[in-house]
C-alpha cells in the first residue's frame, strides 16, 4: 500500500518537473514543431 502511494508521489513530483523541464528540452531540440516536419 504504501509503495502505491509513494509510487504516485513520485509521479506527481516527476510530471510536475517534466512540464517545467520539458518546454526547456522541446525548445532546445526541436525549435519549430508547429511546422510540419517534412522539410527536415
Amino acid at each position: 500500500m504504501y509503495s502505491v502511494l509513494s509510487t504516485i508521489l513520485i509521479l506527481a513530483f516527476f510530471t510536475g518537473f517534466v512540464k517545467k523541464i520539458f518546454p526547456i528540452f522541446s525548445k532546445r531540440f526541436y525549435p519549430v514543431k508547429r511546422q510540419p516536419a517534412r522539410q527536415v
